[in-house]
């Protein structure tokens, strides 16, 4: 031999059977464990792509329930202005009525009071001039006193009415 060079004594039959243990054990290998691997490998893909699709799914149906809901809430919010607007007319249809109705009552009150106050003597006529401005004073000063709404409006009417027919001439 030579004196560099390594004599690694290799046998034709050892290298032959190193190659086919070699190409056996690489087709047992890939037969046994390559193929159940990526059997693995794709039923996980597939699974997490089907988690992924149901997911997506999961996410478009609550996006599509958000805008339902919205829509909903959207309708509820037009439906409270419409019955707030509505309130608001027959409450101004309340106070309308009211008020013509007031107004009738002063009318005939005024006009039974002009009946009277031609019968009456002048001594009479000045006593129910002070108890009227007495009275509207006292109005008065309970309008400033409290809000007025239809209720309060009303009372108030009703007891002037009270008071004014309680007036004895």
């Amino acid at each position: 031999m030579h004196g560099n060079v390594v004599d690694l004594n290799l046998n034709m039959w050892t290298i032959v059977f190193t190659l086919f243990n070699a190409l056996v054990l690489f087709i047992i290998m890939r037969f046994l464990l390559f193929k159940p691997v990526m059997k693995f490998i794709e039923d996980r893909k597939a699974a997490i792509r089907k988690e992924f699709d149901t997911a997506d799914q999961v996410k478009h149906e609550a996006v599509s329930l958000k805008e339902q809901y919205e829509n909903r809430l959207a309708g509820i919010q037009d439906e409270k202005k419409a019955i707030i607007e509505e309130a608001r007319e027959i409450s101004s249809f309340i106070l309308e009525k009211g008020k013509q109705e007031a107004e009738y009552e002063k009318t005939r009150i005024l006009r039974n009071a002009e009946k009277e106050r031609k019968l009456m003597y002048e001594k009479t006529k000045e006593q129910l001039k002070t108890e009227t401005v007495l009275l509207s004073v006292g109005i008065a000063e309970e309008i400033m006193k409290k809000e007025i709404d239809g209720n309060t409006h009303e009372k108030l009417i009703n007891r002037m009415i009270e008071e004014l027919s309680e007036v004895k001439v």
